[in-house]
């Protein structure tokens, strides 16, 4: 990923080379290393006075210009990364289920935006026998612990 460097990002024609690129420069990391949890934030230009908040330092720190972020996540100062307890998913030996959280203040407005990861049905078929789905519950019990925090 850190090598992904487009030349023109504005020529569409050129895109599905830049895409190929991409998309093999993570296939080659390891699996130790690669997390399928990341974000992407795009901010108008005419937004002022934006701040995100750094969790190593513990305060705010002023956006300016473009930055891309691409270090693992669990160094990375400006989000918050956690799993969910083993007791949510026991049917799982090890759990990648977790999320992320980043702190924003546009203004006087400070907000999170988090990114709980794989919530998925593990079967559409036993999904559908039940409505609400099985499944809902975990998903509850997950999110309540996100706000929790």
């Amino acid at each position: 990923i850190h090598t992904y460097r487009p030349e023109d990002h504005r020529n569409l024609k050129k895109t599905p080379n830049h895409v190929f690129k991409f998309v093999c420069c993570v296939i080659s990391l390891s699996l130790c290393v690669f997390q399928a949890l990341g974000c992407c934030y795009f901010l108008h230009e005419s937004l002022k006075n934006i701040q995100q908040f750094d969790f190593k330092a513990k305060k705010f720190k002023k956006v300016v210009g473009k930055e891309v972020c691409s270090e693992a996540l669990n160094s990375a100062a400006m989000l918050e990364k956690e799993k969910f307890p083993q007791d949510y998913f026991p049917e799982c030996k090890w759990s990648r289920k977790g999320f992320i959280r980043t702190r924003w203040a546009l203004g006087d407005c400070a907000f999170d935006l988090v990114n709980i990861h794989l919530f998925h049905d593990a079967s559409n078929l036993v999904a559908w026998e039940k409505s609400p789905s099985v499944y809902s519950g975990t998903r509850q019990k997950a999110l309540g612990f996100v706000l929790d925090r």
